[in-house]
């Protein structure tokens, strides 16, 4: 029985399916790439299911009993026939029926067959071998800007009576000076005061030119920019194989496509990861991402220690 249940997952991996004649059939369905609520990143994979329905012989799962045991097919039908039988009667005994890596078998009262998935990456080669990633999440700071105070009639009043006294002080202050002989005779107005208050006009120097102000406005002020390629956390996850030629021709892909920085290769259990040799900050590796995901070329961002 074990020895079927490693055959079944076997034939599943390679063909997407397998059935078991008189018993049911297990698809695999594609389950896209998502984020929940909690800011949390999955990335694809694949999700088993059961149907009973899909129990016709199709001889998949006997060829590939026949090519692993070197059994005769008649042997070969005998085993999967009592495979077939201990597995109804061990699930019409309310008893359930665990594969491993694949999921759970059990009755249900009403006597239907209800099947639960393990959850596990092993479907899936565009799983890349990674985890979900919870996205870091910080909400922008609230500014408080404060409001200005409410024009009241009280403040017109107070601003205007300030302002006329203003213009009364200084209108008092030129009238007080012009009376003076010598300001008058220098503004050009006859006086019949006496000569000598003429030799005491007061003289000012021509203004110089405040050199450091025009400097300063001519002079160009650059502000340093932020380099957009600093060194950051994250790296580009392009995808992962089990063969290296076809990990290699990913790689050739990117370049022709215009990727053009250092790609390398590393082992994940049993795949071969293709991702960027440089860790970019989360802002650059998103913008990445996004113009390599308008190529149709799937990608994955991943952070590293």
């Amino acid at each position: 029985m074990q020895q079927l249940l490693t055959i079944v997952c076997s034939v599943l991996r390679e063909h997407e399916y397998v059935i078991i004649p008189g018993f049911g059939g297990f698809t695999l369905h594609h389950v896209p790439a998502k984020q929940n609520a909690s800011h949390v990143f999955t990335p694809p994979s694949k999700v088993p299911s059961f149907n009973p329905l899909l129990n016709q012989d199709d001889g998949m799962l006997k060829h590939a009993l026949i090519s692993t045991s070197s059994v005769s097919p008649a042997e070969a039908t005998q085993r999967i026939e009592a495979f077939t039988a201990h597995c109804n009667t061990l699930l019409q005994t309310r008893k359930t029926l665990v594969i491993p890596s694949l999921g759970t078998l059990y009755q249900n009262l009403d006597g239907s067959l209800a099947f639960e998935p393990a959850i596990s990456s092993l479907w899936s080669l565009e799983h890349f071998g990674l985890e979900p990633v919870q996205a870091a999440f910080n909400p922008p700071e609230a500014k408080i800007i404060p409001l200005s105070k409410p024009w009241t009639v009280s403040n017109a009043l107070l601003k205007t009576a300030i302002a006329a006294s203003f213009l009364i002080i200084s209108s008092l202050l030129a009238f007080m000076i012009l009376k003076q002989p010598q300001y008058l005779n220098f503004a050009g107005i006859t006086s019949n005061e006496p000569a000598q208050f003429q030799n005491n006009l007061i003289t000012t120097p021509p203004l110089q030119p405040y050199r450091a102000c025009s400097n300063l406005i001519s002079t160009n002020i650059t502000l340093p920019t932020p380099a957009l390629n600093e060194t950051g956390s994250c790296i580009l996850v392009f995808g992962a194989f089990r063969e290296a030629f076809n990990a290699q021709q990913l790689a050739k892909n990117l370049t022709r496509l215009g990727f053009k920085d250092p790609i390398r290769f590393e082992m994940v259990n049993t795949l071969i990861r293709v991702c960027s040799e440089k860790k970019y900050t989360p802002e650059v590796a998103a913008e990445k991402a996004r113009h390599i995901t308008a190529l149709h070329q799937s990608v994955w961002i991943s952070k590293k220690p």
